[in-house]
This record gives structure tokens, C-alpha cells and sequence, in this order.
């Protein structure tokens, strides 16, 4: 099916979301992050500092070192609200090689793949998650940007930002 689609699609510019969610072809730009609270914008804790609860049930002072151990625990921010690291606006919990942040015009569940020039697809991962809408949004010449999530800090460094086509296939 997703040669077909492909086959039909070879050839068009870039694309605005539409209502019918055929799939489409974009031109993107993709970047990364972790479930760190550098990425994800929680570290501005101020008169209180950001924490998390063990295993133990006891509150442990963070010192903005989220580690990947962290993840699927709560962590309660200079807000009193509780996060818990590593769940994604949809309620999933992030997993590499899976979860992507789109903007919020793509419904959770939205699959994304990366085409080469020869029309071959890699699948990309799942919108999952929604980014700041400074960041994560349709630039003003339809260049998509997506998310990709990365398990540390380091490895979405190491991606960097790449430019890509993709093909989404809406749900």
C-alpha cells in the first residue's frame, strides 16, 4: 500500500494539511530532544527545586540531571504541577525509534515515513507528542518540522537537524 501511495504522491512540493488526511509528502526539517527537562522546558525552577519520587516513595531533590532512569517517574516542577518524565502529550510513554513531536494540526497516531530520492520509505516513528508551536510548526514555506526523541541528551545532539522529505500517513 505504501508503495502505491508513494507512486501517486512522487513528485509533488511541499503540502498544507488537508481535512480528507490523505497521506502526503513534506519537506521537513527534523530535529531532536530527550525527555531531559533542557528539552522539554521545565528546568526554570526557581524557589523551589524540581524533584522526583523513588522507588522508595521518597521525594529526591533533582539537580537537572535527568537521567534515562528517570523516565516514568513524577517530577514535580517550580509550578507544584507533577510531570512525569518521559510521558508524551498523548499519555504514551516515549520509546526510541518511535515517538515524534508534530505540530498540533497532525492527530496523535500519525505515521511518518522518510523517502529517498528513489521513493524507498524508513519508517520514522509516531506522533506522539506536541512541541513549543515556536519550534514545532509548518514554516512559512510549508517546510514541516518534527521532533524526533532520543533516549539521552547526548544522542539528540548527535542527530543534530536534518532536512528530509517524509511521507505522512494521517489516522
Amino acid at each position: 500500500m505504501i508503495k502505491q501511495i508513494i507512486a501517486s504522491l512522487i513528485g509533488m512540493s511541499s503540502v498544507v494539511y488537508s481535512a480528507d488526511k490523505t497521506p502526503r509528502i513534506y519537506y521537513a526539517e527534523l530535529t531532536s530532544y530527550d525527555a531531559g527537562p533542557r528539552s522539554c522546558g521545565w528546568h526554570v525552577a526557581k524557589a523551589r527545586s524540581c524533584g522526583y519520587v523513588d522507588f522508595r516513595g521518597n521525594y529526591v531533590k533533582c539537580k537537572h540531571v535527568h537521567k534515562p532512569e528517570h523516565v516514568g517517574k513524577p517530577v514535580f516542577n517550580h509550578t507544584d504541577r507533577v510531570k512525569i518524565v518521559g510521558q508524551t502529550a498523548s499519555g504514551a510513554m516515549v520509546k526510541e525509534g518511535l515517538t515524534l513531536a508534530m505540530p498540533r494540526s497532525f492527530p496523535f497516531g500519525t505515521k511518518v515515513y522518510l523517502l529517498d530520492d528513489s521513493g524507498k520509505t524508513t519508517f520514522l516513528g509516531v506522533c506522539q507528542d506536541r512541541g513549543s508551536k515556536k519550534y514545532i510548526k509548518i514554516k512559512e514555506d510549508g517546510t514541516l518540522v518534527i521532533d524526533v526523541y532520543k533516549k539521552t541528551r547526548k544522542a539528540a545532539l548527535a542527530f543534530g537537524r536534518k532536512k528530509s522529505k517524509v511521507l505522512v500517513v494521517f489516522q
